[in-house]
């Protein structure tokens, strides 16, 4: 049973097997560990479907071949906002990663109701194949959770990113707070 490639698009059968890249993107420096947080929670949910590499991996791995300043410049073009280059594209070939996917916290708020406090999370993921050099998807969840206390705000993004990585890849979703539930019982 080889592993499935998470693009072209969401369900799709691959065609040849490769890596994803998994970037979060925030331009913002300031929000940046919040990105950071979900996109690595996209990677580790997202890694029974096939081999993804967050950008320090990727980084790594291209330290490895002396190519450390194109990995570098990369990423941060990636976070800002802006996809690979021609020149990027091939460059990502080499490496076997055949997708980018760009990962942006849309929203990351509490307000108050009436009797309770809401605790808000949104995430958005986008899918780039890099042999087309085109956006092939992009999903978008977002979750409200009501009075829960103390970790609230990584509960919210976990709920994001899960119903995320179920739409990208059915049978992957995990929570990480569902299963602290459970050891707690």
């Amino acid at each position: 049973c080889a592993p499935r490639v998470l693009l072209p698009r969401p369900g799709a059968t691959p065609a040849a097997p490769g890596r994803v890249l998994a970037i979060a993107r925030q331009p913002a420096v300031e929000n940046r560990g919040i990105a950071e947080r979900a996109a690595d929670l996209m990677a580790q949910g997202l890694r029974p479907a096939g081999e993804v590499w967050t950008a320090d991996e990727f980084v790594r791995e291209a330290a490895a071949v002396g190519a450390t300043a194109w990995a570098l410049g990369l990423v941060e073009r990636l976070r800002i906002g802006g996809w690979p280059t021609v020149d990027d594209r091939a460059e990502l070939l080499r490496f076997a990663v055949m997708g980018v996917l760009a990962t942006e916290v849309t929203a990351y708020e509490q307000v108050w109701g009436k009797y309770a406090k809401f605790t808000r999370a949104g995430v958005e993921a986008r899918g780039f194949d890099v042999a087309s050099g085109a956006i092939v998807w992009r999903m978008h969840r977002a979750v409200e959770i009501e009075d829960v206390r103390g970790r609230a705000f990584e509960h919210a993004i976990e709920s994001a990113v899960g119903a995320l990585v179920a739409a990208v890849s059915p049978g992957t979703a995990f929570s990480a707070v569902d299963l602290w539930r459970v050891w707690r019982r």
